[in-house]
């Protein structure tokens, strides 16, 4: 989720200064820190079998449908058994069998996903992604999982965020192989899955990279419009909130930016919008020494005359993008921030004359290969 080569050459610019938008995350109202037991009920423990050898390791609720329970954890705690046992909260000695519906296989590092049916618990809870949560190295935060040092289940530890890089957050906790899969819990939210313990530091995913990863799994999040950031205060915590109802609606009248756009400050990228009603659907583009490729794509939300949206490039970074559109719907200027390190720049679009949009994509040199 970084920006630090703007300044470099214009052929390394269009190469690493990507856009690609996301739904955004309906946030509930301000709320006090959610107490631990009801945060033990959004964690499973999953057991798994892969060579003669069982595994343990921890998982996160993220989604709850009537009958159904979507969880995420580390790719290596399932990865060769398609249907590991996941044990609840209140049930851990009734274990159940789960399906593998999404895996970052071969990656140490990666993520996993597993879909439970049939009759659930009643007291399950589905905690949430937070993406918007930002740090820099210091902040404390918790872990829920299955460590053997601890000689306990559900063991609750606390940490400390060391930093991060690239699509890793870096802490330090007491913490074991059992926690991998697991929550990084700051503010009653999860800002990470836990994906590998080893020495002094231990790295979690960015919740931003899970929730890119789980829609491409099928695992569908409500859309909604990212939290007002402009208003003081930390982002609220606690999963145990109604979400908002996602409200159809339609764009203002006359205004269509379905089209090809082009990156004023940067011509070597450009961006094709499709519109449908007041949901925008983004493919982007950039020039570079191999010619036009696709680079990303996504989606976003047009209130009124303002274009919200929120991305996570090819190379795994994301952030936030508000722009605001003219009054002939000619051009749209705002800024993107990076969500990590919050940086903020400027951003003007323009419209192109003609709707012609390269062909090439990313897939040639497998940057969108985990995703698939």
């Amino acid at each position: 989720m970084r920006f630090k080569n703007f300044f470099l050459p214009r052929f390394v610019i269009s190469f690493f200064i990507l856009f690609l938008l996301m739904d955004g995350w309906t946030w509930p109202p301000q709320a006090s820190a959610t107490p631990i037991q009801e945060l033990k009920q959004g964690v499973v423990k999953i057991t798994s079998t892969f060579g003669g050898k069982q595994r343990v390791g921890t998982g996160i609720i993220i989604k709850l449908d009537s009958d159904a329970a979507y969880i995420v954890t580390a790719s290596h705690v399932i990865e060769g058994d398609p249907h590991p046992k996941v044990s609840f909260f209140s049930k851990p000695n009734r274990p159940v069998s789960a399906k593998v519906i999404g895996l970052e296989g071969g990656d140490q590092r990666g993520l996993g996903a597993l879909l439970v049916e049939g009759t659930l618990p009643s007291d399950l809870q589905a905690l949430p992604l937070n993406p918007f949560l930002r740090v820099s190295g210091g902040e404390n935060v918790t872990l829920i999982g299955f460590p053997q040092i601890a000689g306990t289940s559900w063991a609750v530890t606390p940490g400390t965020i060391a930093g991060s890089s690239g699509r890793d957050l870096s802490f330090t906790a007491p913490a074991d192989e059992g926690n991998s899969g697991g929550p990084l819990l700051m503010k009653g939210q999860v800002i990470g899955i836990i994906t590998e313990v080893a020495g002094s530091f231990a790295h979690a995913t960015p919740a931003i990279i899970a929730k890119f990863a789980l829609e491409s799994w099928g695992v569908k999040f409500p859309q909604s419009t990212p939290p007002n950031e402009s208003k003081a205060g930390p982002i609220p915590s606690g999963p145990d909130h109604p979400e908002e109802p996602v409200i159809a609606s339609t764009s203002p009248q006359g205004l269509d930016l379905t089209g090809t756009w082009r990156n004023v400050a940067n011509p070597a990228i450009s961006y094709s919008l499709d519109q449908d009603g007041s949901e925008i659907t983004m493919e982007e583009f950039t020039l570079n020494m191999f010619g036009p490729v696709m680079t990303a794509s996504g989606e976003g939300r047009l209130q009124g005359k303002t274009l919200t949206l929120t991305y996570v490039t090819a190379f795994q970074t994301g952030g936030k993008t508000v722009m605001t559109i003219s009054e002939d719907g000619q051009t749209m200027s705002g800024t993107f921030t990076d969500l990590v390190s919050g940086v903020t720049l400027p951003l003007s679009l323009a419209r192109q004359p003609n709707d012609e949009v390269p062909t090439n994509d990313l897939s040639q040199f497998d940057l969108f290969k985990q995703f698939q």
